[in-house]
């Protein structure tokens, strides 16, 4: 069973969508922070399910196609071809205080358009919890626009979204009783009963993992000597690899979670 659970992650693995993270501008924010909020954007959509090209792999892409001040459709597409990803997100935050405002906004790498906006608040946060709610705007976006159903004239409402800056909105199916055939047996794609609290615990045990692994990225490289600088401080943080170990454990879990829950093995 496990060995089954194991091969129908791998299979999701290998068909999960590919996105490039363009970077995240933070005018008020220090570098190393802005670099953090990038990583947790990352990490948000790997727990997500998706194959993530960091912001650092995707400015090496971009530079060695010779891309640069990327602003226009054709350089986005540019972009996503130079990456192998079919979409491409790029944020800014803003920041007042210890109010955060992170905007996301996924791109689509074929036609270089806006197909989708998420904007989230994190009011007297610490630095920590901005890099959560990053992590959770992006994985949120990312299911929004990726399970969206196409429709005709899907390409036109993308150029218009590009235009208006408007996010589609979120659609919450209503709960439906599941169907049961004539054996007593659940219909092929829905996980048998006894599978399911396996499937929630590997979802959650993937939470954990992701939320921990942010935290160990966010305090890389800080000191434990209190108040001292920190060139005089000789006890620093190492935990940006566990962070990302984690991070990766965590999204791992989520998919076996989310195939054991679902059925298709």
């Amino acid at each position: 069973m496990i060995l089954l659970a194991w091969a129908g992650a791998a299979h999701a693995h290998a068909a999960r969508t590919r996105i490039a993270v363009l970077g995240v501008s933070a005018e008020q924010l220090r570098p190393e922070v802005r670099e953090k909020i990038a990583s947790a954007v990352a990490g948000g959509l790997a727990a997500s399910g998706a194959d993530v090209v960091d912001s650092a792999a995707t400015a090496k892409g971009a530079a060695a196609k010779g891309i640069t001040d990327c602003e226009t459709p054709t350089c986005r597409i540019a972009i996503a071809e130079a990456t192998g990803a079919r979409y491409l997100m790029r944020g800014s935050v803003q920041t007042m205080g210890r109010n955060y405002t992170v905007h996301l906004e996924m791109i689509d790498g074929t036609t270089g358009t806006v197909i989708g906006v998420r904007e989230d608040r994190c009011e007297i946060c610490t630095e920590n919890e901005a890099y959560e709610t990053a992590s959770v705007t992006a994985s949120a976006l990312k299911a929004e626009v990726v399970k969206r159903p196409a429709a005709p004239g899907d390409g036109a409402e993308a150029r218009k979204i590009a235009v208006t800056d408007v996010a589609y909105p979120a659609v919450k199916d209503a709960p439906t009783a599941p169907m049961v055939s004539a054996s007593g047996s659940p219909p092929d794609g829905e996980a048998p009963p006894r599978m399911r609290p396996w499937g929630w615990a590997a979802i959650g045990a993937g939470a954990a993992a992701l939320a921990a692994g942010i935290v160990l990225v966010a305090i890389d490289g800080h000191g434990t000597c209190g108040a001292d600088p920190p060139d005089q401080c000789k006890n620093m943080y190492t935990t940006r690899g566990g962070g990302i170990a984690l991070i990766t454990g965590g999204a791992l879990g989520a998919v076996l979670g989310t195939t054991l829950l679902v059925g298709r093995f």
